[in-house]
């Protein structure tokens, strides 16, 4: 699907369309659900709060000005659902997804699988670190591809503060790995 696919999509769930926001979801649920991890720690409440964006797209989807791609929007309101439920709850600190580090390279032996799992929970773990704006930046750049200019709309901040937080976020990342004895490369 491409980005005039999921527009076509939007437009279609504005105009209450079921079948349309099922599309959606299908495509773009394991993104969001991602997303939203690195909010909340616990699978069931980022699952909850998944479908609590869809509903909100499903409700909000005429909301749209297109000013974005969809994939940015939708992460843009499951940003919004995200802080709203964590002014709800305690603060937490989200933990690796394990689904992650389950997923195997079928061109590497078993010692190089184990290298770089236990590097990439590593590297995870030095993630966790880091304040949680400056693991979002990260995750959306690197994990979701999402452009200095995506990732601003994202987080409704402006383009040189995100240049900023990715500047500190990656300078940070680097003396933790550096403390740790990680380098850079694979594994």
């Amino acid at each position: 699907m491409s980005e005039e696919d999921d527009r076509r999509q939007l437009e279609k769930v504005a105009q209450g369309d079921r079948q349309a926001i099922g599309t959606l979801y299908q495509r773009h649920h394991k993104r969001v659900f991602h997303f939203v991890r690195r909010f909340v720690s616990d699978v069931d409440a980022a699952e909850d709060l998944t479908n609590d964006v869809f509903i909100e797209i499903w409700h909000k989807a005429s909301s749209y000005e297109g000013r974005s791609k969809v994939s940015s929007w939708l992460l843009g309101v499951a940003r919004y659902k995200a802080l709203s439920e964590m002014r709800k709850r305690k603060p937490v600190h989200s933990k690796s997804d394990e689904i992650l580090e389950t997923i195997e390279d079928d061109a590497d032996d078993p010692e190089m699988l184990t290298q770089k799992r236990d590097k990439g929970a590593a590297i995870k773990r030095c993630i966790e670190t880091l304040s949680r704006d400056h693991r979002v930046i990260l995750e959306l750049i690197y994990y979701h591809e999402k452009s200095i200019e995506e990732v601003s709309e994202i987080l409704d901040i402006p383009k040189n503060t995100v240049k900023t937080r990715t500047f500190h976020a990656r300078k940070q990342l680097s003396a933790e790995m550096a403390a740790r004895g990680l380098d850079r490369g694979w594994p």
